[in-house]
């Protein structure tokens, strides 16, 4: 090879060499290094759950009657803690019935006495009544009668105490009374005492009646001042003579019959208030004895309810 040659040879080298060198570099250019900017992914520990032996039948039985236990224990648990709070409230209800009917006992035992003399009251009047239409009454026996008349108008009867019995009227309070014996004379007990209030309203009306039908046989010029508070030394101080508004015969009976109504309802009527205060004496005795209240209503404090 002559140099001429070797010349062109090392040149067309350098060329190419030339033109590669601006290849890989307009590539490098052009395709610039992609760089993976992800995190590497953290490898999860992987946790396997532990075999579990399969549940026998027994043992699924056996949690079953645990739960159930359970459940009934609590059931029975709260009906005992209802039991209680009832017999509490049923002992403290006996106790206020106890004192009721020992405060009404007593009571009754009044009125008995002044239903008694009211009905003499008008067995007297009735008989004066009766009397005057056939004879003329001496001016002594005029102002008896004059007298009678006032003390046959007023009249009290017994107002029951009901503290307890309202107490038991509301939300079922019978139900926390145990004792059917106890339960069954109270509402018995209760029967008497509306009863003899049916008693007294209607003896009021009959009385009314009469009071009003007498206006047309007493004067009541007579008793002005002291007003029907007449007692015999002060009817023996008027000077005006008593004489009665009429003598007619049918008046007077018709008066006798309006008196002798009220009379036979106010008998009806202490009948009823001898009833009623034998049945509320028993009633304490039974309440005290079966519910332990004889310190109770003696010191005045409440023992522990009976269980």
């Amino acid at each position: 090879m002559n140099e001429e040659e070797q010349l062109d040879k090392n040149f067309k080298m350098t060329v190419d060499s030339g033109e590669k060198s601006i290849v890989d570099s307009q590539q490098s250019i052009a395709e610039p290094e992609i760089v993976n900017l992800q995190p590497e992914t953290e490898k999860m520990e992987v946790h396997h759950h532990p075999h579990v032996e399969k549940k026998s039948f027994k043992e699924y039985l056996l949690e079953g009657l645990m739960i159930f236990l359970a459940v009934t224990m609590g059931f029975i648990a709260e009906n005992i803690r209802e039991s209680i709070s009832k017999h509490e409230q049923e002992h403290e209800l006996m106790v206020e019935m106890a004192e009721d009917l020992q405060r009404d006992t007593a009571s009754m035992h009044y009125y008995i006495s002044s239903t008694q003399q009211k009905i003499y009251v008008l067995d007297t009047l009735i008989d004066l009544v009766y009397q005057a239409r056939s004879v003329l009454l001496p001016d002594s026996t005029l102002r008896k009668m004059y007298r009678l008349y006032e003390l046959s108008k007023g009249w009290g009867y017994h107002s029951p105490t009901t503290r307890a019995l309202d107490q038991l009227d509301k939300a079922g309070g019978f139900g926390f009374v145990r004792k059917k014996e106890i339960s069954d004379s109270i509402l018995k007990y209760k029967d008497l005492n509306q009863f003899s209030i049916t008693l007294s309203d209607r003896f009021r009306s009959r009385q009314e009646d009469a009071r009003i039908f007498a206006q047309n046989i007493f004067d009541n010029e007579f008793n002005k001042g002291d007003s029907f508070k007449a007692t015999a030394d002060s009817l023996l101080l008027r000077i005006r003579k008593l004489k009665l508004l009429t003598m007619d015969f049918n008046t007077l009976s018709i008066y006798g019959s309006k008196l002798i109504d009220s009379r036979i309802v106010l008998q009806t009527y202490l009948s009823w208030l001898h009833n009623k205060v034998q049945s509320a004496e028993r009633l304490n005795i039974k309440i005290t004895s079966q519910y332990h209240l004889e310190n109770n209503l003696e010191n005045g404090s409440t023992p522990p309810p009976t269980r």
